[in-house]
C-alpha cells in the first residue's frame, strides 16, 4: 500500500475493501485493536477548522493505544518556514502525520519530504478518509455495493474523491439509492457575514436540488452528507434527522474507517 494517501486514487480497490472489512471489524471488536499502535504517534496538522476529523483521529489513536500531538499550522513554523524542512523534522519526532491544509500542493510536498506516511485530512482538492468512512457506510447497510449514489451538490474536495473511490469498489455514482450531499459553500467562507453575489448565484441556483422532506418522504431512499450541515440550504431539518438519514452514523463511522486506515499505514492490521 502507498504510504501517503493525498487522494482516495493512491489507494487500489482491492485496498479500500479492505479498509473498510477492517474498519467494520474494529467497530464490532475493539478490544482486539486496542494496544496495536502502542508507542507510535500521530501528528495532527491542522490548517483549517475541524470537528469530526480531529475527534475521529485523535481518538482513533487513542484507542488504538497510540499517543497524538495537535498542531495549529498559524501556531507553529510551518506558517513562516519552508515546508519541507520544518516536515523533515516533524518526520523525525512521529510515526504518521494527518493534515488538514488549505492546498493540495502543500499536502503534497508535506508527504514527499515528511519520511513517514502522510494522510490528506481534507484540502481544496479531496477528502480522502471522508470517502472511506461513506463507503464503510453504504457497505454496512447494504452488505456490499450493489447498490447506486447519487450526489448532490457543487463539485468540491468530497465530490472529486467519491468519484475515484465508487469507481473503484464498482458503485455507480448515478440515479437515486443513497442520496448524498455537501455544503454549498466552502467551509472557509460560510461565515462570512455578507455573501458575495457569486455566493448568492450559488445558493439560488442549487435550491432546486435541496434534500428535503418532500423529495425523500414516499422514496426508499437513504440520505447521506459529510457534515456540517447547513439546515435550509443543501438539506433540511426532516431529512437530518429522519429514519432514512444515516448521517450521524456516517460521521461516527469516521473513527472506524480512520482507525483502519491507520493500522494499514502503519503495518499493524
Amino acid at each position: 500500500m502507498e504510504k501517503k494517501i493525498i487522494s482516495i486514487n493512491e489507494l487500489t480497490g482491492e485496498e479500500i475493501l479492505c479498509i473498510i472489512h477492517t474498519a467494520v471489524d474494529i467497530k464490532k471488536n475493539p478490544e482486539k485493536y486496542s494496544t496495536r499502535l502502542h508507542d507510535k504517534t500521530l501528528l495532527l496538522l491542522f490548517q483549517k477548522t475541524s470537528t469530526r476529523t480531529r475527534i475521529a483521529f485523535e481518538l482513533g489513536m487513542k484507542k488504538l493505544g497510540g499517543r497524538t500531538i495537535v498542531m495549529d499550522w498559524q501556531r507553529s513554523n510551518f506558517a513562516i518556514s519552508p515546508i519541507s524542512y520544518e516536515a523533515r523534522y516533524v518526520g523525525s519526532m512521529v510515526d504518521i502525520v494527518l493534515a488538514r491544509l488549505l492546498k493540495n500542493e502543500d499536502i503534497v510536498e508535506l508527504a514527499r519530504t515528511a519520511g513517514v506516511p502522510v494522510i490528506n485530512g481534507c484540502c481544496n482538492l479531496f477528502h480522502p478518509s471522508q470517502v472511506l468512512a461513506d463507503l464503510m457506510t453504504v457497505f454496512e447497510k447494504k452488505g456490499g455495493f450493489d447498490t447506486r449514489l447519487t450526489y448532490i451538490g457543487i463539485q468540491n474536495n468530497v465530490a472529486n474523491s467519491l468519484f475515484y473511490a465508487c469507481m473503484k469498489v464498482g458503485l455507480p455514482l448515478i440515479f437515486v439509492t443513497f442520496l448524498y450531499t455537501d455544503t454549498w459553500i466552502n467551509m472557509e467562507e460560510f461565515n462570512q457575514r455578507k455573501k458575495g453575489p457569486e455566493q448568492q448565484k450559488k445558493i439560488e441556483r442549487m435550491l432546486a436540488y435541496q434534500i428535503n422532506r418532500s423529495l425523500i418522504q414516499d422514496r426508499d431512499v437513504y440520505v447521506l452528507h459529510d457534515m456540517p450541515v447547513h439546515p435550509g440550504l443543501e438539506i433540511d431539518d426532516y431529512s437530518i434527522t429522519c429514519d432514512k438519514s444515516l448521517i450521524f452514523i456516517q460521521a461516527e463511522n469516521r473513527i472506524y474507517s480512520g482507525q483502519a486506515l491507520l493500522l494499514h499505514l502503519l503495518d499493524a492490521v
